[in-house]
C-alpha cells in the first residue's frame, strides 16, 4: 500500500522543513477577428475571453476606465507565451520576440506600430505609468525558454516564473497605483510581495495544468530533480502519458504532488504577509490584481480531489464554479 500523500491544506505544517513562500505553453490558435488595429481595445478583449478566461472573468471587478489597459496587458502575455508553439523554427520565434522587443521600445518613444496589443498599450500607458522594465523583462523570459530544456530543479523554475508570471500581476497592479488613496500607498511594497508569491503559484500551477500538452510535445515541465527522487522516467511520461507502468505511475503522482504542495505553499505564504491568515482583508482598490489567486486555489483543490493526478480529463475542462469563486473572492476580500 503506498503512503498517504499529505493534504495541500497541511502542506507547511506537513513539511516544516520546505520554505514559505505563472501561464502554460499553449497550442497555437488564430487571432479573433474582432477589432484589430481598427479597435485595438476589442482585439484584445476577445483574445484574453478567448484564451485566458480566468482572466477575463477578472476583468470585471477593475474600474471601467482601466480595463482596456488590464486586457492590453493580458493580451500582451498570451501573445509572449503562444511564440514558442507557433513557429515550426527556434529562429523563427527568436525574431518573434525581437519583435516584440522593437515594438515596446516603439510603444514608449510614442511611434507604436500598427499592431493592435502594441496601439492598446500605447492607450493604457495614458492612464497609468506601465514600467517598461518588467514588460521587457517578461520578453527576455520568455525568449529564454524557447531553447529550454526540462527545468533542473524548482528552484531553477523560480527565476523565469518571476520574470513573467509575477512582472504580469506587478503591471497589473502599476495600472491600479495612481488611482490609489494616499493612505494605502506605503503598503505597496507589501502588495508586491504578496503577490510575487501568487505570482509563483499562478506560475507552478499553470505549468501542472499544462503538463499533458507539453508532454505530447516531448516537453517535461516537471524539474529534472523532482521527477528523478520519484523514479520518474520522463521517456515514459512522453509515450504513456499518465498510465505509466509500474511504480512509474504513483512515482509521478508523488511528483506532481510535491509540485503542487510548493505552488500552495506559495499561496500560504501570500496570505500570510495580507493577513488573510489572521482574518484580515485586501483593501478593495486593489484586490482586483489578487482575484489571479483564484483560479490556482481551484485547480489545486481539483488536482488533489483526483490523487494528483495531472492527466485526469477533467482537470483540461473549465471548472463550472470559477465565476462564482471569483464573485465571492471579491465580495469576500480574501483568496
Amino acid at each position: 500500500m503506498r503512503p498517504l500523500r499529505p493534504s495541500l491544506s497541511q502542506s507547511l505544517r506537513a513539511l516544516p522543513q520546505r520554505r514559505a513562500y505563472a501561464t502554460p505553453t499553449a497550442a497555437p490558435v488564430s487571432a479573433p477577428q474582432a477589432g484589430g488595429t481598427s479597435s485595438p481595445a476589442l482585439y484584445c478583449k476577445s483574445l484574453v475571453q478567448r484564451l485566458d478566461y480566468s482572466a477575463f472573468l477578472a476583468s470585471y471587478f477593475y474600474p471601467p476606465p482601466l480595463r482596456d489597459g488590464y486586457f492590453a496587458l493580458r493580451a500582451l502575455n498570451i501573445e509572449l507565451a503562444t511564440v514558442k508553439d507557433s513557429v515550426s523554427r527556434e529562429l523563427i520565434g527568436q525574431m518573434r520576440m525581437q519583435f516584440w522587443r522593437d515594438s515596446i521600445r516603439a510603444v514608449y518613444e510614442g511611434r507604436p506600430p500598427q499592431q493592435p496589443v502594441a496601439l492598446a498599450l500605447r492607450d493604457a500607458m495614458r492612464r497609468a505609468p506601465i514600467p517598461e522594465d518588467l514588460i521587457q523583462q517578461m520578453i527576455d523570459a520568455r525568449d529564454e525558454d524557447l531553447t529550454s530544456s526540462t527545468p533542473p530543479t524548482l528552484e531553477s523554475l523560480h527565476s523565469t516564473l518571476s520574470s513573467t508570471s509575477t512582472a504580469l500581476l506587478h503591471l497589473q497592479l502599476s495600472l491600479l497605483t495612481p488611482s490609489l488613496p494616499p493612505s494605502l500607498e506605503p503598503h505597496l511594497p507589501l502588495f508586491k510581495s504578496a503577490l510575487s508569491h501568487i505570482g509563483l503559484s499562478t506560475g507552478l500551477a499553470t505549468l501542472l495544468r499544462a503538463l499533458p500538452y507539453n508532454a505530447s510535445k516531448r516537453r517535461m515541465v516537471l524539474p529534472a530533480d523532482l521527477t528523478a527522487a520519484h523514479g520518474v522516467v520522463q521517456e515514459e511520461v512522453f509515450r504513456f502519458g499518465g498510465d505509466l507502468p509500474g511504480e512509474g505511475k504513483e512515482g509521478l503522482r508523488n511528483a506532481v504532488w510535491e509540485f503542487a504542495t510548493e505552488a500552495n505553499d506559495q499561496l500560504i505564504a501570500a496570505r500570510g504577509e495580507m493577513g488573510i491568515l489572521k482574518g484580515e482583508r485586501v483593501p478593495r482598490e486593489v484586490m482586483p490584481v489578487f482575484l489571479a489567486a483564484v483560479p490556482t486555489q481551484s485547480y489545486l483543490s481539483r488536482l488533489e480531489s483526483v490523487d494528483f493526478d495531472a492527466f485526469d480529463p477533467s482537470l483540461q475542462v473549465r471548472h463550472w464554479r470559477l465565476a462564482w469563486d471569483t464573485w465571492r473572492t471579491w465580495r469576500r476580500r480574501d483568496f
